[in-house]
């Protein structure tokens, strides 16, 4: 009673018109409220030691996880072609029929291990080999395919190199008929060993199914 009869006594401090208060109403209002001018907020964020130790175990599994998964482009190849690897070194990669267009009868393959390779279809047969090439390291997805002498022939777009897919052998090294692109790099090759391509064993079940076999 004594705090209301001086409540009522109080002069009253200057503000907003309609929103005067009573200058010792403001200071009992802060006294009982237990806060005051120029004292820090209360932070009510979480602070318990097992909620930092959560969080901060859940970010390390995070960036371990992060750390372990394959790059995107692997990922991305892998999942698409439908890899299997068996103990004989026997890589699954998926429905022939699926895996080819008749536009691109070529399509590069990037395994889980890292492995890089071309897989091509010509007629009813399905070549395999690395993916670019031994002179110039081209890719060889966008190569020209064709029957040359009874042999299925793969040519290098940039350089015109040519290799037999069925045993990877050079049948046409850095030729420099063509064009002036290929006159140069004929020129620089022209004394250097010629180096076949590496091809690997291909297997098509009866259901369609592609297997490559890494050697």
């Amino acid at each position: 009673m004594a705090a209301l009869s001086s409540m009522r006594g109080a002069p009253l401090a200057s503000g907003v018109k309609g929103m005067q208060r009573p200058r010792a109403a403001v200071a009992l209002v802060v006294r009982a409220s237990g806060t005051g001018f120029g004292k820090k907020r209360v932070d009510t964020s979480p602070k318990q030691p097992k909620q930092r130790q959560l969080l901060q175990q859940q970010m390390q599994q995070q960036q371990q996880q992060q750390q372990q998964a394959p790059p995107p482009q692997q990922q991305r190849a892998g999942a698409a072609a439908g890899v299997g690897v068996s103990g004989s070194g026997w890589v699954t990669l998926g429905k022939v029929a699926e895996l080819f267009t008749l536009e691109k009868p070529n399509r590069p393959i990037i395994l889980p291990s890292g492995v890089k390779i071309c897989i091509y279809k010509f007629g009813n047969k399905v070549f395999a080999s690395e993916l670019e090439s031994t002179a110039f390291q081209f890719p060889l997805f966008d190569a020209k395919v064709m029957a040359l002498d009874g042999r299925t022939v793969v040519e290098v777009p940039l350089d015109g190199t040519q290799y037999d897919l069925a045993t990877g052998a050079v049948l046409k090294w850095c030729p420099s008929e063509g064009n002036l692109v290929r006159a140069a790099l004929g020129t620089l090759k022209s004394k250097q060993p010629q180096v076949p391509l590496k091809v690997y064993p291909t297997n098509v079940t009866t259901d369609g199914t592609l297997s490559v076999k890494l050697v």
